[in-house]
């Protein structure tokens, strides 16, 4: 079951993983260029999944395949992932699940 959330940890940049052509795409890329750098790839091996979708109230908004994976990642990468997140100058991170923003039209 977990090949299907998973895929192998490439030795690519994480950034690369992240549209950096946007705020909340450059704010996720420096997060996960952050992991990798400071020896994290266990980490890596789930968030670079997510995807920045916005910025919101100085709130990064991530996305995740379904609401498992995103229950999954808050409570086990959640509070590394929103003390990174304030690190590099941000309020902190929402989840979301891909088919509500798709849905709510975010």
């Amino acid at each position: 079951v977990w090949g299907r959330y998973l895929e192998p940890v490439h030795e690519q940049a994480p950034a690369a993983s992240a549209d950096e052509s946007s705020e909340s795409g450059r704010r996720w890329g420096e997060c996960l260029a952050w992991l990798k750098d400071n020896g994290k790839r266990y980490a890596l091996t789930w968030l670079a999944q997510a995807r920045a979708v916005d910025v919101e109230d100085g709130t990064l908004v991530l996305a995740v395949p379904d609401a498992y994976f995103r229950q999954w990642v808050e409570d086990n990468y959640g509070a590394l992932v929103q003390g990174l997140v304030r690190d590099f100058g941000l309020a902190g991170v929402r989840w979301t699940v891909a088919d509500e923003r798709l849905a709510t039209g975010g």
